[in-house]
Formats: structure tokens, sequence, C-alpha cells
């Protein structure tokens, strides 16, 4: 069990489930999800990757924790590959062209504004597991659908690389949530850590929403 599925009251984790039971979600598991919806999603996809990098370097640099800041340091990536992106969309149709002239949706952009608003105003425990629920539940997301990816759209495991990598994305969170879960003493800063990633998970929900709502034609 993780910090996410051990920490959270019931409340926080129902709204947990409710963005992996999220309809964009089962429908690529049962493969009827239209193929314009799996190509918006790596397009906004793409353009939140980039911003991951600044997010997580402002973070690390916001952070008053010397022990927090040298565990995230530890997982920080030296950079970020975009060629799994551009193999899985490759399967969709999509060229690179396609990749660096998309434009962020206002629903999708809310989940990274959400984040840089984090680092600004609120301390580092809250800020960081913010951040890592929406890492989590993405990750376990795509370890879950990557077999449909596969059976029903017909995708190569090369394809199917960007999902492959969140098993290890996953793995990286362990000890932050272990330090959350260590440093958290009180019930005001519980109030405040779950309050945060309560937030996380609905922004997380409104990003698959808006997916489903605006695929390009």
């Amino acid at each position: 069990m993780n910090f996410f599925e051990s920490f959270l009251s019931k409340k926080t984790k129902d709204l947990r489930s409710q963005v992996i039971d999220h309809k964009f979600w089962k429908n690529i598991e049962n493969g009827t999800l239209d193929k314009k919806h799996l190509s918006q999603f790596i397009l906004q996809d793409f353009w939140l990757v980039k911003q991951a990098l600044k997010i997580d370097t402002l973070t690390i640099a916001s952070m008053k924790s010397i022990e927090l800041r040298d565990l995230l340091l530890q997982r920080l990536p030296k950079k970020i590959n975009f060629q799994s992106l551009f193999d899985f969309g490759k399967g969709l149709g999509l060229s690179e062209k396609d990749f660096l002239n998309v434009k962020p949706l206002p629903g999708c952009m809310a989940l990274t504004t959400y984040f840089f608003w984090m680092i600004d105003n609120t301390g580092d425990l809250e800020k960081i597991a913010a951040i890592d629920a929406s890492k989590e539940v993405f990750s376990l997301l795509c370890v879950k659908v990557k077999p449909a990816l596969k059976k029903y759209y017909l995708l190569t495991e090369k394809q199917v690389e960007f999902f492959t990598v969140h098993e290890e994305v996953a793995k990286k969170l362990n000890p932050v949530g272990d330090f959350i879960a260590k440093e958290v003493k009180t019930s005001p800063q519980k109030k405040l850590v779950e309050q945060a990633i309560s937030l996380s998970y609905q922004f997380e929900f409104m990003f698959y929403d808006t997916l489903l709502s605006n695929a390009h034609s």
C-alpha cells in the first residue's frame, strides 16, 4: 500500500477513485475511445510534460526542508526524452510538427497552473503532495491501459513505451511519500496536505473531462 492509499481520508480516496474510474480511461480499457481523443490526450500531455521539469526545479528551489530537497534532487531527471510521446503519436497518425504546434486547452492547463500556484503559496509538504498525487494516479493509469492500447488500437511495444516508463515513475514517489507521512504530526498539517491532494485530483479529473469535450477533428 502506497502513501496515497494509506494516508488519505475516505472522502479524498473517493476522489482518487473517481480519477481512476474516469470515462476517458475506462473507454481506453474497453477499446471504445475514439482515436481523436487519444490524439488530443498525447498532444496535451506533451505540453504538460514540457512544464514538468520547470515545476520540479522550481519546487526544489522553494523547499525549506533540506532533507526533502535532497530526496527530490535524487529523482530529478537530467533531461526529458520526448521520443516516447512522438512514437505514441506516430501510431495515431500524428507528426512531430503536430506536437510542436500544440496549444494548451484551458481545462488541461489548469492542472499545471495549480502546481505553479502551489509553489509560491504553500508549504513544502502541501506542494509536493499535490504534485505527487497527480504523478501517482497518472502512472497507475498508464500502466493499467497499456495492454488495451496494444490490443484495441494495434500499437506496437515501442509506440506504448511512454506508458511503460511510468512503472518506474511510481516507484520513485515512495521515499517522498514516506517522508510526508513521517512529517505530518498534527491534525492541521494533515488537513492542509489533504486539501492540496484533493484539489490535485479535482484538476486531474478536469483534465480528462476536457479531453473528452474538446477533441480536434
